[in-house]
């Protein structure tokens, strides 16, 4: 009896652990899948091993017939990643029972298996509305019962049968909750997290990159351009008479323009350049490998475009406003590339200097 709980145990023990792992990889490498495709091959791929590894971890209880909590896999990627994901690990698993061995005990695990995805479909569909807990619990009972039903069959020796049932239903249902939680609750700190580091480097009025994500990126391309030899170019941006914008239209109309503005750099510079916002009126353009030449001309088409671009602030005012630039190219007209940016920022005030409205390069 002790031993049986002890075995239980581990399997669940186990299921925790390699969820941990799997929701700390997928996290990780997301970013890095570029098709959707992919994502939930190498989830349900993921759960299929899980499964597989759970078998290893069995219980030998019969003649050719093992308890696990194999199902807890496909359970979880049905509630939280999707059913292809699921279909996949479902069929990975019910393959990999013959590699343990083959025997009626495999066919009818093969059996199951097809009962279980098809069963925790119409739970699926049925329970769509339902809370998470409910449906899980609903799932995990209905997963518990296929399997029982197969020890019950397979089993013969009673003493073994009856604490085995009980012990396994007690496991299944509390360990199982408990990882439907656990997941739900890696899932939820992991997406905060990212969340808070995606927003940590996003300026919320124009979600344009920070400052910090400028630094970030800034010295990723210093570090490229100074091994490659190749240029790196800096553009400081400023809207002109911003202050009296705001006086004179509202500090909301002051942030529809810089909204508006970002548009209209993101729209010319996107395919060439990263653009952020400094701060208050100012942007920031980072040109990694763009000629001189080129940058130029797409500064020039942001000015002018600002030029004669109307803002409409509210149903009746329209604001014009126009820019002005500075724009220094490592190792063109900057030696030093740590001071690229603090040189393009003083040909900005240069230009601020000369009746703004211009680009000083």
């Amino acid at each position: 009896m002790y031993g049986l709980m002890e075995d239980l145990l581990i399997n669940v023990s186990l299921v925790i652990t390699l969820i941990f792992l799997f929701m700390k990889a997928r996290w990780g490498n997301r970013q890095e899948i570029s098709s959707g495709h992919s994502a939930w091959i190498m989830d349900g791929v993921a759960g299929g091993l899980m499964g597989m590894l759970l078998m290893h971890f069995s219980i030998a209880v019969a003649q050719g017939t093992i308890a696990d909590f194999r199902y807890l896999p496909v359970v979880l990627l049905i509630l939280f990643v999707g059913r292809k994901s699921a279909l996949i690990s479902t069929v990975i698993i019910a393959i990999g029972r013959f590699f343990i061995s083959v025997s009626l005990s495999s066919y009818i695990a093969l059996i199951v298996s097809i009962f279980l995805y098809i069963g925790l479909l119409v739970i699926d569909q049925w329970k769509m509305d339902a809370k998470l807990m409910d449906k899980a619990l609903m799932m995990i009972g209905y997963s518990s019962f296929l399997y029982t039903a197969v020890l019950i069959n397979r089993v013969t020796d009673t003493s073994i049968l009856y604490p085995l049932v009980i012990l396994y239903w007690i496991i299944s249902v509390a360990g199982g909750m408990f990882a439907v939680f656990f997941m739900n609750y890696v899932r939820t700190t992991e997406y905060l997290l990212r969340k808070y580091e995606i927003e940590s480097t996003i300026d919320f009025l124009t979600g344009l990159k920070n400052v910090r994500k400028y630094n970030q990126i800034f010295n990723h391309y210093k570090k490229q351009s100074l091994a490659s030899e190749d240029v790196l170019t800096v553009a400081m941006i400023d809207i002109d008479h911003f202050k009296k914008l705001n006086d004179r239209h509202g500090h909301a109309a002051g942030d529809f323009v810089l909204m508006e503005m970002a548009k209209i750099f993101e729209e010319i510079l996107e395919k060439e350049a990263y653009v952020f916002r400094k701060g208050g009126e100012e942007f920031i353009a980072l040109f990694p490998s763009t000629p001189f030449g080129r940058v130029i001309t797409l500064m020039e088409q942001c000015r002018k475009r600002v030029e004669h671009y109307s803002f409409e602030v509210n149903d009746y005012n329209k604001a014009f406003s126009t820019i002005s630039v500075g724009i220094s190219q490592y190792p063109t007209t900057v030696s030093e590339i740590n001071q690229l940016t603090e040189k393009a920022d003083e040909k900005l005030y240069r230009a601020k200097e000369k009746g703004r409205n211009i680009i000083i390069y």
